[in-house]
This record gives C-alpha cells, structure tokens and sequence, in this order.
C-alpha cells in the first residue's frame, strides 16, 4: 500500500515538472528569440514646398520608405543616425522630379534618434558629402524592449591591409556581430576603404573610410549579418553621377559571414 503511495505521488511529482517545463521552457526561448526579430513596416516621407512630413509613427526595425516629392523643385530625402554599432549612418534617396516617388530603405534602431532631412543638391567637400537642405525634422525610436536584453555578441577586431597588389582582410569568415577593422593604406597614393552587402532583411548597405594617406591607419566600425557576403573594396577617389556614389576602385575581395553565439545566455 505505501509502495503504491510513493508511486502515484512520484507520477504525479513529474506530471507537475513536465507541466511546469512546458510552461516556463517557451517562456524562457521568447526571452531569448523574440526580442531580436521586428517586422518590416511601411512609412511614407512627403515634401512639400514648406515642410518635411513623416507617417505613420514610427517603430524600430526595417522599414520601407515611400518617399512622394509635392513640391514645386527637385528635392530629395537624407536620413542621419547611428546603427548597431553607434557608427554614424546615412541614406539618401535620389532626387525627385515634383510629383515624383521614390522607395528607401532602412533600418531604424530603438532609442536612436534620426534626423530627416530634404536636399536640394548635394557635394563632395573633403571627401564627405555636403547636402543643400531647407528643412529637417528628429524623430527618437521607441524602445519596446529593454536595452541589451536580447542576445549580446562580443566585439570583434579585423584587419585590412591595401598593399600594391590587393586587399588582405583578417578574419576572411568572421561570424555575426559588431567589428572594428583597422584600415592600413600600404601603397604610395592615399585611399580608402568601401564595404558593401546587405543586412538582415536584404536592405543594401554601404560603407567607406575617409581617404587615407600612404602609410597611415584609420578604423572602421561595421556590423556584419549571418550568411551575407560583403564585398571590400579600395578607392582613390569618389563623385556623384545620377544622384549615386562612384568609387575609382582597382582592388576588390569578398569576405563569408558565419552564425556566431551571444555571449550571457
């Protein structure tokens, strides 16, 4: 009898654990995972001769831009911020003829502030662009989710190297995370440094360094997503043609982005 009691009371002690796992286990995987995914939405940026318009509010993640141009002159729209990695970041659309559209894409990080910007036209001064702007307007991000609280991943160091020959670039399949590359300029004539790709959501990304004299280094801070390729690239001077960055490149290569591991789970 007392052996029939010990197990009924042991069935139902691990009927309890396995209720309790099912009921805590996804509980403890969304705190893992559903913090890191947020869906793409829709916004739309309209010009207009006196002002700058953004809508509906808007929320972090990837987002598609329409921009409409209801002005009475060519204008276009510049977005300023930082991403992931508190790296300065720019988009720009093209310009727009009046009752003209345009799509933009983006990514917009929670608790990050982005200026949006129109411009009339825009220049190259000291290697940095320099746009004609009449009106601007900021919008900070909400922050639905704490701060760090989804996966963290550790800082990566990386290293590319512009020799007479090519681009050496360490770690040639670095994993998912932030970067920092150091740049060194080892040929005669300066130059820089322009990393393009894509990121999570198949958004185009482009990078580049300030152009760098022979002999000295300069740092890159990057981002780099799971199964993306980017491709590392020299330049030795850059324009604006159509409204889009060229780059006078001679060397390229390409670097393989694996899976990494958060670091604190």
């Amino acid at each position: 009898m007392r052996e029939d009691l010990l197990i009924k009371s042991l069935r139902v002690g691990l009927a309890v654990l396995f209720v309790l796992g099912v009921l805590t286990v996804p509980t403890i995987a969304q705190d893992r995972v559903d913090l890191l995914p947020f869906p793409r939405s829709v916004g739309t940026i309209t010009l207009t001769d006196t002002e700058l318009t953004i809508s509906p509010t808007l929320a972090p993640g990837p987002i598609t831009f329409n921009v409409v141009n209801q002005s009475s002159s060519t204008r276009g729209v510049v977005v300023t911020g930082l991403d992931r990695a508190n790296t300065p970041i720019i988009r720009y659309s093209m310009m727009l003829s009046p009752g003209g559209s345009t799509t933009m894409e983006f990514w917009l990080f929670q608790g990050n502030v982005y200026t949006f910007r129109d411009y009339t036209s825009r220049r190259i001064i000291d290697d940095q662009s320099d746009f004609t702007s009449t009106y601007s307007t900021q919008v900070t991000i909400p922050t639905p989710f704490p701060l760090g609280a989804g996966p963290q991943y550790d800082q990566m160091t990386g290293a590319i190297n512009i020799t007479s020959t090519g681009i050496q670039v360490s770690p040639m399949t670095p994993s998912l995370g932030p970067i920092i590359f150091t740049v060194a300029n080892q040929t005669n004539r300066a130059r820089g440094i322009v990393i393009t790709g894509q990121d999570r959501t198949g958004s185009d990304i482009i990078r580049f360094t300030r152009l760098i004299p022979p002999g000295q280094t300069t740092r890159m801070h990057f981002w780099l997503y799971e199964g993306q390729t980017y491709i590392i690239r020299d330049y030795t001077s850059r324009s604006t043609v159509g409204g889009q960055l060229r780059f006078n490149t001679t060397f390229s290569t390409a670097v393989n982005v694996q899976p990494g591991s958060p670091t604190g789970f």
